[in-house]
């Protein structure tokens, strides 16, 4: 092999290294960023407490809109903070629709950390 392509080989050899080293850090930002959205919510009814991903900026930007002082307003604000609630809480379905209007709150305090 000539001097030319002992480079060639080298050069695609460091390209495959950083590419797998870039794949990784791609990989591990990914997790660090969903691990770090992420708290915990005191449930009172159910007495223990429930992992739920922060409300993102679209989620906040969502709820200030619906937050309209008429009552139309008032059931859209509800409406939008029940399917934010169930977007980001990590539990069980039938565990989310049994929350009260405090476990509500609670999560709503949580989340905005």
């Amino acid at each position: 092999m000539n001097l030319k392509g002992s480079r060639v080989i080298r050069v695609m050899s460091e390209e495959n290294l950083n590419i797998t080293n870039f794949s990784e850090a791609i990989d591990l930002l990914d997790s660090i960023s969903k691990e770090s959205f992420i708290t915990e919510a005191w449930i009172p009814s159910l007495e223990r407490t429930v992992k739920i991903q922060e409300i993102n900026a679209k989620q906040q930007k969502t709820l200030i809109e619906s937050a309209i002082d008429s009552a139309v307003s008032k059931s859209t604000f509800s409406k939008f903070f029940y399917e934010i609630v169930s977007s980001n809480c990590l539990e069980d379905k039938s565990v989310i629709e049994s929350f009260t209007v405090i476990d509500k709150l609670s999560i709503g305090f949580s989340m905005r950390q």
